[in-house]
């Protein structure tokens, strides 16, 4: 039977028992154990390295943040080269919308084509690569591309005309 892992004194208070120290082992892995000595070196030794690592931080993070001010400062003299008010960068935006659906409606540029989405890497490995006009179009549902927006038949609707429903 397991022991509690706490007392309780007569007056009714109840602490907790210290845990009992575990045995140390004579070897760790084959290697003997280190001594007192060598566990000191040991921590002193990364105690060392973790103060370096942290200024090596705090360094880096300083160096960051002069960068990062003197981009800003060459950012913001760059755009005040070209200051432009609110109202006459609408007047750009429109001109140049209106003169790009003049050229879209005279033919001289071709409308850009709409992005379509396309078939995850999965869907094209479950379809056997590409596809040829027939399969479920790498549309993960149960059924085919084609039938999509189709009315689909219940046990109660099946073999019926639209108005005999």
């Amino acid at each position: 039977m397991r022991q509690p892992n706490f007392e309780i004194h007569p007056d009714g208070v109840r602490t907790d028992a210290p845990a009992p120290a575990p045995a140390l082992p004579e070897k760790m892995n084959g290697d003997p154990m280190p001594t007192p000595d060598e566990v000191t070196r040991a921590y002193d030794e990364a105690d060392v390295v973790l103060a370096e690592s942290r200024e090596r931080l705090r360094v880096a993070s300083l160096n960051v943040r002069t960068t990062r001010d003197a981009l800003a400062a060459a950012t913001t003299a760059w755009l005040r080269q070209f200051s432009v008010s609110a109202e006459q960068n609408a007047r750009q935006f429109i001109a140049s919308s209106l003169e790009n659906r003049a050229k879209l409606a005279s033919g001289e540029i071709v409308p850009a084509a709409r992005p379509r989405p396309a078939a995850s890497r999965i869907d094209e490995m479950n379809a056997g690569g590409r596809q040829r006009g027939y399969g479920n179009g790498y549309r993960r549902g149960a059924y085919a591309a084609s039938a999509q927006g189709t009315m689909v038949a219940t046990p109660r609707t099946a073999g019926k005309l639209p108005s005999d429903r």
